[in-house]
């Protein structure tokens, strides 16, 4: 089971059974233990408190105290002679549990790489560097452009907001070189194969191409679209508010900011989910924490096939494994009618992946409904720990009784019995005064062994003609 960092949390638990396999209904929180990711046992924070429901099952409510550390936390009984299934929870931060859990948040994604390399970023805003082609529409430039040596196919219906002041028509013809400032060019540029070494203020036409270098920055932004190609390296651009079809050649830089548009950030974010957990596994990474938490919680995916017809207590399934692989293990619905009930498995056989619960559904479930088996679960029920405890009977006992009493045999003592002896020896040196050979003085007397030659015990005597006196045996 999950639980959220520093968060009370409420479970059912038990049973708790005595000795004799009957269920305790007195239970105390005191009762309870729990070690905090793998630490020793100590005692649940005060104000926990543990309430019996019936049948040995209770209420145990956890502190924030009580699931304060991340990582793998179980609660055990420590009470003498009584024992209780132990409890297993894992600890996950709060942002993990609402989302995968209660579904009432989402999991943190750091987009920290473009295209396998590592991203810079301005004002929070990951740095792109594009090139080559833009075959769609640019929105607006407002950073510098270092050059353009390929073509500019399309039309810039936007402005360039910097040294030049605008280009309201198309390029159609072919410029040389442009070394200076353009002010502004309002019929069209058909291709420019030379360097513009200046600065372009804006271009609101459409230019065909660029196979040359733009030296200079263009400091205003395209606001319209352009379709064509740049195929060059080294243009400049503070930003661009538009669409960039493609970019086939290499730019110098981007120093202004790149702001993705939905479709891109769903693009980014599907990447995310969608790429493999071995790849990101390092030790201390987010990504280590969720395989470990997978990897605590397995779960095995199922649904009810119609190999044999359903029922409350057991039912076919495409769950393949090894016959007995399951038992013991918890099953839990997650579609249909049932979901959310669950019972342990008794048997699982292989053959058709039969299933048999070891406590009946309210209903039988319907073929094709989904559920899980929790593989990290293992519980008993209270027959089946019963069943693992003594099974004498009365009439056993007193059998044994009979055979120690009647049958078994005890050697004569060698010497007297302590003060703290066993019941058997004290009343084997009993026998021994009432059956062996006893020799009596003035001072002392003598008890033999059974041989009548050997002493066993000896004791001094005194009489004073009012008091007759035998002292300890030695």
């Amino acid at each position: 089971m999950w639980a959220k960092q520093s968060t009370a949390a409420t479970l059912i638990v038990g049973p708790i059974l005595d000795s004799s396999g009957a269920e305790y209904a007195s239970a105390v929180i005191g009762d309870l233990s729990i070690s905090k990711n793998g630490g020793t046992l100590t005692a649940l924070a005060a104000a926990a408190s543990l309430t019996h429901i019936a049948n040995g099952q209770y209420t145990l409510v956890l502190t924030t105290g009580n699931l304060d550390t991340l990582g793998r936390t179980q609660i055990t009984c420590n009470k003498s002679t009584y024992q209780m299934p132990p409890i297993g929870l894992v600890v996950v931060p709060a942002m993990v549990f609402d989302s995968l859990v209660l579904g009432t948040d989402v999991l943190q994604s750091d987009v920290t790489q473009f295209g396998g390399t590592n991203g810079t970023f301005t004002s929070g805003k990951p740095d792109v560097q594009a090139a080559a082609s833009v075959s769609g529409a640019v929105g607006s430039v407002t950073g510098s452009v270092g050059s353009v040596v390929g073509n500019l196919g399309g039309n810039v219906n936007g402005n360039v907001v910097g040294s030049v002041a605008s280009v309201a028509g198309n390029v159609s013809g072919s410029v040389g070189s442009v070394s200076g400032a353009v002010g502004s060019v309002t019929g069209s540029v058909g291709s420019v194969v030379g360097s513009v070494g200046g600065s372009v203020a804006s271009v609101s036409g459409a230019v065909g191409s660029v196979s040359g270098n733009v030296g200079g920055d263009v400091a205003g932004k395209v606001l319209g679209g352009g379709s064509g190609t740049i195929s060059g390296d080294g243009v400049r651009a503070a930003s661009v508010t538009g669409a960039v079809g493609s970019v086939t050649g290499s730019v110098g830089s981007v120093v202004g900011a790149v702001e993705l548009d939905s479709a891109s950030v769903n693009a980014v974010a599907d990447q995310v989910w969608d790429e493999s957990y071995a790849d990101h596994n390092g030790a201390g990474s987010f990504g280590k924490l969720l395989n470990t938490i997978r990897k605590a919680n397995l779960a095995i995916e199922g649904t009810v096939t119609n190999a044999a017809s359903p029922a409350a207590t057991g039912f076919t399934s495409n769950v393949s494994a090894t016959t007995g692989a399951y038992e013991h293990a918890v099953l839990l619905f997650t579609s249909g009618s049932l979901a959310g009930e669950n019972s342990p498995i008794i048997t699982y056989t292989s053959t058709n992946g039969a299933i048999v619960l070891e406590e009946a559904l309210t209903a039988a479930p319907a073929v094709n409904d989904e559920f899980v088996i929790i593989a990290g679960s293992h519980v008993h029920s209270v027959a089946s720990i019963k069943s693992g405890l003594s099974t004498l009977t009365a009439a056993d006992v007193n059998a044994e009784v009979v055979d120690a009493l009647s049958v078994d045999t005890y050697a004569e003592l060698s010497a007297p019995p302590a003060a703290t002896s066993s019941l058997k020896d004290k009343i084997t040196w009993l026998f021994m005064y009432a059956r062996n050979k006893i020799t009596q003085t003035s001072s002392q007397r003598k008890l033999y062994r059974d041989d009548g030659s050997t002493v066993a015990g000896t004791s001094g005597t005194s009489d004073d003609g009012t008091t007759f006196t035998k002292g300890e045996d030695a």
